[in-house]
This record gives C-alpha cells, sequence and structure tokens, in this order.
C-alpha cells in the first residue's frame, strides 16, 4: 500500500503544489510593499525582490521562487506537469503486465519500477526547473503500473483465496482517504511541500530494502512456467513466515 500510494502526494497534491499565494509583498523603493501577481509578472520583478505574505492558506509549494518559481508561467506549462504523469502511464500500462506475465517474472518487473520510483521521487526533490520536473514525473507515470497493478497481483498471489477481493478493495479505500489526510497535512501540521514528500521518499526506500532482501518471486509465476521445485521452496517460506507446519 505504501508502494502504491508513494506518489499520491504529488498526483493528489497537485492543486497544492501549483497554487499560487493569496497575496504578495515587493521590494518598492527599497521598501517591502504589497503588490499583485500581475504586478510581478508585467514588471518582471526577479525572485529576490518578491515574497508571498504567509496566510493560513499559504502552503511553500513548487510555486516558490525557490523551486519551479512557476507564478509567472503560462498556464499549460503547470497543466503539463499533471498530463506527464499520465503520458508515462500511457506508455508502460501495456508493457508491463505483459514483461511480469510472460517473460521477466514479478519479482524482476516490479523491482525496475520500485527504482524508477525511487529515481522519479529523488529528482523531484532536488530539481529546480520545470522541465527537469517534467522528465521526473513522466518517470513517476511509468512506473504507475508496476506500483499499482502488478504489486496488487503479485501480494495477492502470496494470499489465501478470501483475500483475493479484499485487498483490491482496501487499496482503492486509501486513495481517499490517503488525500484527506494531505489536505489535513498542509492544513495542521505543515505548510511545506518538502517533508511530506520526503517523508514518501523514506518509505519507498525501507520499501524496497525490504522487497530486494526478503520477498521471494511468485510461486503461481513459477508453478505456471513449471518451475515445482522452485515454487515449493518459495511456499515453504511463506509458510515459515507464517509460523505455520511446512513437513
Amino acid at each position: 500500500m505504501v508502494l502504491a500510494n508513494s506518489c499520491n502526494p504529488i498526483l493528489f497534491g497537485m492543486g497544492f503544489l501549483t497554487r499560487d499565494p493569496n497575496s504578495f509583498e515587493c521590494q518598492i523603493e527599497g521598501e517591502w510593499k504589497p503588490c499583485t501577481k500581475e504586478y510581478i509578472c508585467e514588471n518582471g520583478v526577479d525572485r529576490e525582490s518578491y515574497r508571498p505574505i504567509k496566510d493560513d492558506e499559504y502552503i511553500d509549494n513548487w510555486t516558490s521562487p525557490d523551486k519551479f518559481n512557476t507564478l509567472c508561467e503560462p498556464k499549460w506549462k503547470i497543466g503539463l506537469l499533471g498530463s506527464m504523469y499520465f503520458a508515462g502511464c500511457v506508455c508502460t500500462v501495456l508493457i508491463v503486465p505483459v514483461l511480469a506475465d510472460k517473460y521477466w517474472g514479478r519479482k524482476p518487473t516490479l523491482a525496475v519500477n520500485i527504482v524508477a520510483t525511487i529515481l522519479g521521487l529523488f529528482g523531484l526533490l532536488i530539481c529546480t526547473t520545470l522541465y527537469e520536473a517534467y522528465v521526473f514525473i513522466f518517470i513517476l507515470g511509468m512506473s504507475f503500473p508496476g506500483r499499482v497493478f502488478l504489486a496488487l497481483t503479485y501480494s495477492i498471489e502470496f494470499m489465501p483465496v478470501n483475500y483475493h477481493y479484499s485487498v483490491p478493495n482496501i487499496y482503492l479505500f486509501s486513495e481517499p482517504v490517503f488525500l484527506i489526510l494531505l489536505t489535513f497535512w498542509y492544513q495542521f501540521i505543515d505548510h511545506s511541500w518538502f517533508l511530506v514528500q520526503i517523508l514518501m521518499f523514506i518509505l519507498t526506500l525501507i520499501i524496497s530494502v525490504y522487497y530486494f532482501g526478503y520477498v521471494p518471486e511468485s510461486p503461481k509465476w513459477l508453478y505456471t512456467f513449471k518451475n515445482f521445485n522452485q515454487s515449493r521452496e518459495v511456499l515453504k517460506q511463506v509458510a515459515t513466515f507464517n509460523f505455520v507446519d511446512n513437513s
């Protein structure tokens, strides 16, 4: 669930991340005075000569001069941030299932998607231009089919049949809950984009370490391709993990 929701602060939080502050102050004749977005953009005020007024609705987000400085960018450039995510999804949504089902198996395919997720999340933490952000958001979009569709299928194949319907429902339920929690976070805990994104990055790193170190290949996939001995060994590992007698 953590891996599937790792990009939600970006995808669901795009409205928060690109929202303009309500009001500004500009350095005019050596003094800080109230000004508007229109004044800043029409006069080409440089980033050191204006600052947002931090009211109750203020969020230190991607519009900041220290991040992407999107205040005076045209709307289509801002909208392209979200579009790049879905463009990435479209590029891999038909490829990832085929690789996972027929060629690479569950674990290697998901491993590639996890690495792509880590790269995208880290890139968005450190990049400072919109064009760099397009690239990293596109990479995150490419990882979506693996992080969600493949990861859910992979996890279900380790579970008893009676859990096969509940796990997808739990994931679907987790998305709106996450959006509510994200709104709560920005309102009451922290008004900055950085902390919530670095928390999700760290959680993704922890999950990836566990995955690469302890999660075996799907026993069902191994059995389907007649790797019976390997499938048996994986099932023994699962039984041991669940304190079940596998003798």
